[in-house]
């Protein structure tokens, strides 16, 4: 695909292909992507993090997975990548990679930075595998408004309660919302057992002069076979993780 003239930094739900590469631990395709050109610090438009930090996160998190973290460790490091930020307090690396980190002077502490007071903490876990996938699918087609995402995740028969029996009848109450200008913005994003939580943060049109007060939501979409068969709102997350 280089060769053909696609870009080292196309992104895809936000992330670059060093992103995916070094989060999987795939030390050749990082190593093929810092040769042609792929910036080392780039920043993820989910987590605002580096290839490195989706390293470290990556060797913990996919350690029942074939990968190489400690390859893909060093040639970020050799490629200047930035230290900071690199080891999540709350997402440690692996032990071995653990290891490497404190041997290149890179300590929990370096990761401990506080975020602004207007950055909200984006509460829960996605962890791994189909219903993280699922997951971080839903957040990117709500946060770029791609209906044809949406509608990949969609089981045929999916139920809204008091709104929708099928996919179609969604994906037209979601074109009926952005014709009207309602934007939603994705706060939290989790797994909670068979359903991913989305905390949103919903701006209706303005009435007027005066901007709409933005209405806080949290969807629950329960998950079957990798399919959306189910959404239900309700007004915060305490309420939607006891589902009452």
């Amino acid at each position: 695909m280089l060769d053909l003239g696609f870009s080292p930094r196309a992104r895809r739900f936000g992330d670059e292909p060093l992103h995916e590469a070094a989060y999987h631990g795939n030390a050749a395709a990082v190593r093929v992507l810092l040769g042609a050109g792929a910036d080392a610090d780039a920043r993820d438009g989910r987590f605002d993090s580096t290839p490195l930090a989706f390293a470290t996160v990556g060797s913990k998190e996919q350690a029942e997975a074939p990968g190489d973290w400690i390859t893909t460790v060093r040639l970020l490091i050799e490629a200047d990548a930035s230290r900071e930020g690199v080891w999540i307090p709350d997402k440690p690396p692996s032990e071995e990679v653990m290891d490497l980190l404190r041997r290149y002077g890179i300590g929990p502490s370096d990761a401990a930075e506080q975020q602004p007071d207007d950055v909200a903490e984006v509460p829960g876990s996605v962890g791994t595998g189909v219903m993280a996938e699922v997951a971080r699918h839903l957040e990117a087609a709500y946060q770029d408004r791609d209906l044809d995402l949406l509608a990949s995740l969609l089981h045929p028969q999916v139920n809204w309660t008091g709104i929708c029996r099928n996919s179609e009848q969604v994906l037209d109450w979601y074109r009926g919302l952005l014709s009207d200008g309602t934007m939603a913005t994705v706060h939290g994003v989790e797994v909670d057992r068979d359903a991913v939580l989305l905390e949103l943060s919903v701006t209706l049109q303005a009435e007027g002069a005066r901007p709409a007060p933005p209405q806080q939501v949290c969807q629950v979409f329960t998950v079957d076979g990798a399919q959306v068969t189910d959404i239900r709102a309700y007004p915060d997350r305490a309420s939607a993780l006891a589902r009452t």
